[in-house]
């Protein structure tokens, strides 16, 4: 049947047992607590839309409790409760319960600073539905233990919070035994002491917008357990989600956390996207005045065979206080996107690329972003048969580094800058690390610019290539080297018009294994110190292995110049080709210097020496040098010696030329030197 009962001006109402509206499914009751001073106290529990129909409405300062209230509570019930009204009240010593499951609704609204407590509120079901506006408050204590302490809330069904606040006591759960979806809007606000977990092991999704703020005394948990899956919004200017403890993305399920249109979200610890086995997590940082601020580490793609993802675009920020890290455990996938003028990502830790093994990492810093680590190294491609990248690309698009740049430690890196971006690193810049390593650098177009402070090693141990083309350009504050150690290859190739490698102190081709440098179609590498092909200043007992190439036009400039010298079996290869080709050394020239050298000048190719040009020193030492084809010449600024000790030979042929102050041939005891000269 039908029932109404009305506690007004101030009239006082006790169920010493429980208290149930539309208790049977044919049922149609409604209770009103209206006026200040109107009271319904209930000994144990009470039902809104037990099986039928119940409606509860408490407004202009009346006053419900409790021990439970269980909204909508039967499989077919339909259960309304309305608190409305500053100083209208609904308090429930246990929990409060809205069941939108079966064919049953419930609905819970707080409004005009009307408030409800509990210990603990659970929502449940797709027609489960809980609203709270215009200054409500709703207040939990914290219930039953759970994962994180005390249950404070468990949000399935549709909940809204519009210039309200939630204060809980314990954790919140969205997402649990369905479906959940929490909006924070309009400055509304949501509090809780302990953990926040959006997508529990269902679908869970909480948006905070128009200035909401959320707090969460723990973590923050993003897609938590297997078949969960989380969506956590951060939009616009004065909306913030501020987390105590860490914040996941994806912990064992797959979570989304997006910060859009001037929104905010600061961690008190570290940030993981994509921490279980084979979970997903992906991060998205967007628009002018979003920002992620993150007190600890910051690791994208954290378990074994995890994938995570960061994308900061359109001006969003993020700030990182210590290690930044992809792609940590072994499969696991990394990938930040940097894109658009005035998106930047600063890290005051080191940041490692790849690390587990036959992990991927990629970066990608386009259209004007940047990153900056301004603390420790970075480290790419650590992992055995890791693979990471490096792409720096578009004029303003930058990568600095405090301290040094490793491409392919024991795994494969490859670094790209292109189209007018630039990479600085304060230390070193190497290219394959350690043996098995590979390491790729391509620097390319006009305005792109690599800046290294101090050495810039290719092939340090492994496999390393570098390409300078198309106008891009390198600057070595310290020494090249090309093939640094035993069991290293390395190369680098300087191609096309204004293409540059700069290097302030040497440049070893083949120090202690083995190097080639190739310089062509006008482009330009300088040393301000020596230029050293196959030979091994560096110390050890390990001879080098180099080739230098200087091809259609390529010029190269050094103070001296050393092919083939200081140990016994080092061996260096000079090719000077080609109209405009040309090598000009400021002081002296040494070929075979206890190794074996060579030098072949052709096509108009030229080899400019200021001073002196020494073959072969000391004993046992081999050099050779030939001068072919008409415009192809060879100047020894003062004497031209040809076997000081050991075997040299000069041929000049086919209009050739060599020309010098004064010439020795054979000068000490022992040596052998020959000279042949022929064509026209």
């Amino acid at each position: 049947g039908t029932g109404r009962l009305s506690i007004t001006s101030g009239g006082n109402v006790t169920a010493g047992s429980f208290a149930s509206i539309g208790k049977q499914s044919t049922g149609d009751g409604t209770i009103q607590v209206s006026g200040d001073g109107s009271k319904l106290d209930v000994t144990d529990g009470l039902f809104v839309g037990e099986q039928g129909l119940g409606s509860l409405s408490i407004d202009s300062g009346g006053s419900v409790s409790a021990t439970d209230v269980a909204i909508g509570a039967g499989s077919s019930g339909i259960g309304l409760a309305e608190i409305s009204g500053s100083g209208s009240a609904l308090a429930a010593t246990g929990s409060i319960v809205a069941n939108g499951g079966g064919s049953g609704s419930a609905f819970l609204s707080i409004s005009n600073y009307g408030s409800v407590s509990a210990a603990w509120l659970q929502s449940t079901g797709a027609n489960a539905f809980v609203s709270a506006m215009l200054g409500a408050t709703l207040t939990l204590n914290g219930g039953p233990g759970g994962g994180g302490g005390a249950v404070a809330a468990v949000l399935d069904g549709n909940v809204e919070i519009i210039t309200s606040t939630i204060d809980a006591t314990g954790y919140v759960a969205i997402g649990v035994d369905g479906a959940g979806t929490v909006a924070i809007q309009n400055a509304g606000s949501l509090h809780t002491t302990s953990e926040l977990v959006v997508g529990d092991q269902h679908a869970g999704s909480l948006s905070i917008s128009g200035a909401g703020k959320v707090n969460a005394g723990g973590a923050v948990r993003i897609g938590d357990r297997i078949g969960g899956t989380g969506s956590l919004t951060v939009d616009g200017s004065g909306s913030k989600l501020d987390v105590t403890k860490a914040l996941i993305a994806g912990n064992d399920g797959d979570g989304t956390l997006a910060i859009t249109n001037g929104g905010s979200v600061s961690v008190g610890e570290a940030v993981i996207v994509g921490a279980g086995v084979v979970s997903l997590g992906t991060v998205t940082v967007d628009g002018a005045g979003s920002s992620l601020n993150i007190a600890d580490a910051l690791t994208v793609a954290d378990g074994q065979g995890a994938t995570g993802e960061l994308i900061v675009r359109n001006s969003g920020s993020v700030r990182v206080g210590d290690f930044l890290t992809l792609g940590l455990q072994d499969f696991s996938k990394g990938t930040v996107a940097l894109t658009g003028a005035g998106s930047k990502l600063d890290s005051f830790g080191a940041l490692a690329m790849a690390v587990g093994n036959a992990s991927r990492a990629e970066l990608t810093i386009e259209n004007g972003a940047s990153l900056n680590v301004y603390s420790g190294a970075v480290d790419i491609g650590i992992g055995s048969s890791a693979q990471a990248t490096i792409a720096v690309d578009g004029a303003g698009s930058s990568l600095f580094s405090l301290f040094s740049v490793t491409i392919g430690d024991q795994g494969d890196g490859t670094l790209s800058v292109e189209n007018g971006a630039s990479v600085t690193t304060g230390l070193f810049l190497t290219l394959a690390n350690d043996l098995g390593s590979t390491g790729t650098a391509t620097v390319g177009g006009s305005g792109s610019k690599v800046f290294v402070n101090k050495v810039m090693a290719v092939g340090r141990g492994g496999t390393g290539y570098l390409e300078i083309s198309a106008g891009g350009s390198v600057y070595t504050g310290g020494f090249g080297q090309i093939g640094a150690e035993k069991g290293s290859d390395g190369t680098v190739v300087v191609t096309g018009a204004q293409s540059v490698w700069n290097v302030g102190d040497r440049i070893t081709v083949g120090t202690a294994g083995k190097g080639t440098l190739t310089v062509s179609d006008k482009a330009q590498v300088t040393t301000t110190d020596y230029l050293a092909v196959g030979a091994n200043l560096e110390g050890g007992s390990d001879p080098g292995d180099g080739t230098m190439r200087i091809l259609s036009g390529g010029s190269v400039s050094s103070r001296t110049g050393l092919v083939g010298a200081f140990l016994a079996g080092s061996k260096g290869t000079v090719t000077v080709d080609g109209a405009g080709s040309s090598w000009r050394v400021a002081e002296f020239l040494s070929v075979g210097h206890a190794g074996t050298g060579t030098i072949a000048i052709g096509h108009g190719g030229t080899v400019d020496v200021a001073t002196d040009l020494i073959l072969a020193e000391p004993a046992k030492s081999k050099a050779s040098l030939t001068v072919g084809d008409a415009g192809s010449w060879l100047k020894a600024g003062n004497v031209l010696t040809i076997a000081q000790g050991g075997t040299a030979s000069l041929s000049i042929t086919a209009g050739g030329s060599v020309t010098s102050d004064g010439a020795f041939i054979g000068d000490k005891a022992g040596a052998e030197g020959s000279v042949s000269i022929s064509g026209a």
